[in-house]
């Protein structure tokens, strides 16, 4: 049985879903560099952790975030009222995949995640064309996401993002465009300039954490209550246990395949 893992990760209040966890956080929100008056989208996230994370320290910043997933939507609603940022970040479904929900040229900022390299095939150049349309001439997209490493062949790529497909219901992470060359290649085509690549694996020092208390508090608390349900849920605990036993199945060695990498780009585009 498929094992919707988006689903599990969002009742259990999951955060920091990608390379590096909240290490990997720390140091988007760094390259991110929010400022007072701008307007920054999220575009997939989550159970909303960065979005209350980057909130407790920018007050006079506007923060919005979209998700395709309706449990996600719901849980990171949820967890922005318990963390008394409800009211503060603008949260929203998207409906269309390839329509992002935001006039052209209407944002400064965007981030992501762990989402752009779960989008399969063309449809990672079809959303980065979106973001490029919804940002403002010379604004920045800043993305976290895990890659193939040039020593994974594209036989052993296919396979792991087949069986994460049927077992999980998303792949691993593109195909199409596999390496860190290639998605270099890809965001230069849509008009965006790279500003700075950071491997995270290559990371000697830990990025100082901008989390406010009570907000980090708050947010630790509500993802406690999800760990919770977990343990105390004879249904959660299988599941979160058939998920690791399948991980395991698929990547049984320790082998690195993937690595994190943080890439802040500009947008280039003409403003007339």
């Amino acid at each position: 049985m498929r094992n919707e893992i988006l689903n599990f990760f969002g009742r259990i209040h999951a955060q920091y879903i990608h390379a590096w966890g909240e290490l990997g956080t720390r140091v988007l929100i760094k390259e991110l560099d929010c400022q007072p008056n701008e307007e920054i989208l999220e575009i997939g996230f989550g159970t909303g952790t960065t979005l209350v994370r980057l909130f407790s320290k920018n007050k006079r910043t506007k923060f919005y975030g979209i998700d395709f997933a309706p449990l996600m939507y719901k849980k990171a609603k949820a967890r922005l009222r318990f963390c008394m940022a409800g009211n503060s970040v603008k949260l929203s479904l998207m409906k269309d995949k390839k329509q992002i929900p935001f006039e052209t040229n209407s944002l400064d900022k965007i981030f992501l995640e762990s989402v752009l390299g779960i989008q399969e095939g063309n449809d990672l150049k079809d959303l980065l064309m979106e973001i490029n349309r919804v940002l403002r001439p010379n604004g920045f997209l800043v993305m976290n996401e895990t890659i193939w490493l040039e020593t994974t062949s594209s036989e052993k790529i296919n396979h792991i993002n087949d069986f994460c497909k049927h077992n999980f219901g998303i792949i691993q992470s593109n195909a199409h465009y596999p390496y860190l060359k290639d998605w270099i290649d890809l965001l230069v085509s849509v008009n965006f300039q790279c500003e700075s690549v950071i491997k995270l694996d290559e990371i000697k020092f830990d990025i100082k954490s901008e989390f406010r208390k009570p907000y980090k508090l708050l947010s630790l608390a509500f993802t406690a209550a999800g760990k919770i349900k977990t343990l105390l849920s004879r249904s959660v605990r299988k599941e979160e246990k058939d998920y690791y036993r399948k991980m395991k199945q698929i990547i049984p060695d320790k082998t690195p395949l993937m690595g994190g990498i943080i890439i802040k780009l500009r947008n280039e585009k003409n403003p007339f």
